[in-house]
């Protein structure tokens, strides 16, 4: 058997003799993309597609597990069943939410009274589907075996009860509940045949892939009423049956332990002393614009600075380094800090019953504030 060498030899002197100059290298091997294996760049791990959802998204994902496991472990796994309903046509989200809404209002709580979870999802022909995770109260999955041509001779009664409710028979004429409520007439119904870990993490991943397409769609105007609205659910839980995930309770408290560090370091004597400062400038989500602050907490910069630089931030103004638009809003955020409501008394008197204004923003909002008081004290008497 020649040698590697002796091949390569072999290999630059048919180089050469094909016409090429002398010198040039062999061309390479045929391979796959890349290399010999196949590597699919499209398909990215479970892991870096949780890695892209925002913490609110993170805390759904990891409720649900949390919540599915409790539910199959407390009743369990035979006496679950996972029901998918899919529309023929290519239906808009708020038709399909409605036809769902009927459908858990006047079927499911009362079906599944134990509990069920729900998880909606866009096929990629554009047609809604919902998976449903129901706790039945009796066994479906003694004796199924999921293999073609066993399945509706393994399956039990309490599983053909099932497939006879919820399906249509057309010869019949037999309207089951899929089809009375706008679904097809055959929805896919199986006991579930993992464990609840395995299970959860299949379904879980629906909710990764429905997250990860809102992030990619446009967000809708507010002046288009014919776009679907922005924010419609998921997931579905029944009552009683969403748990709060350990490793979100353990996060919670973590972040109330950072805020209360955080509001100590800036000389506050609680929390809630520190949100009547900073509502006025950053509004209600006080805590989503400080976030970066409090998380590090050991910058060394004082409590009027930071609210100058979340301020800035919220208003999308990146000029951080120009001290004019700097001074602006430290002007603004001073305002807010000082400006105080107006208390009501018997006789006008704005000497009396406000605190002397520094800006002319601050005076025009006194004046509305004490018109408009004027004009409900007189409308009622």
């Amino acid at each position: 058997m020649d040698s590697p060498s002796s091949l390569i030899g072999q290999a630059y002197e048919g180089a050469s003799g094909a016409g090429l100059p002398s010198g040039t290298p062999p061309a390479a091997l045929t391979c796959l993309n890349r290399s010999n294996s196949i590597i699919d760049d499209k398909d990215k791990s479970r892991k870096s597609n949780f890695n892209e959802l925002n913490s609110y998204q993170k805390k759904a994902y990891r409720n649900f597990r949390h919540s599915f496991e409790e539910m199959v472990k407390t009743h369990g796994i035979e006496n679950c069943v996972e029901i998918t309903l899919t529309t023929r046509e290519v239906i808009s989200r708020e038709e399909y939410s409605s036809h769902f809404n009927s459908l858990n209002s006047n079927i499911l709580k009362k079906s599944f009274p134990l509990g069920f979870i729900a998880i909606d999802e866009m096929q990629d022909r554009g047609a809604w589907h919902t998976h449903i995770l129901a706790v039945v109260g009796r066994d479906v999955k003694t004796g199924y075996v999921r293999t073609a041509g066993m399945r509706k001779r393994s399956a039990n009664a309490n599983l053909r009860a099932l497939w006879n409710e919820w399906g249509s028979d057309y010869k019949t004429s037999k309207v089951g509940i899929s089809e009375r409520y706008g679904f097809g007439p055959a929805p896919h119904i199986e006991p579930i045949m993992t464990d609840s870990k395995k299970c959860g993490a299949y379904y879980a991943k629906y909710i990764i892939k429905e997250f990860l397409n809102r992030k990619a769609a446009r967000k809708p105007s507010i002046w288009d009423i014919k776009k679907p609205k922005a924010h419609t659910r998921t997931i579905h839980y029944s009552k009683g049956v969403k748990k709060e995930s350990p490793i979100n309770i353990e996060n919670k408290l973590k972040w109330e332990a950072k805020k209360i560090e955080f509001a100590n370091k800036m000389g506050f004597s609680s929390v809630e002393e520190m949100g009547k400062q900073a509502i006025p400038v950053l509004g209600s989500r006080w805590c989503y614009w400080l976030r970066p602050y409090i998380i590090q907490c050991d910058l060394d910069m004082s409590w009027q600075q930071i609210l100058v630089e979340a301020k800035m931030e919220k208003d999308g103004n990146n000029s951080l380094n120009d001290p004019v638009q700097v001074g602006l809003c430290r002007d603004i955020v001073i305002d807010r800090l000082t400006f105080r409501p107006i208390v009501r008394t018997g006789v006008f008197n704005p000497s009396a019953d406000s605190p002397p204004q520094k800006s002319i923003t601050a005076i025009l909002a006194g004046l509305y504030r004490q018109m408009k008081l004027d004009f409900n004290f007189s409308f009622v008497n």
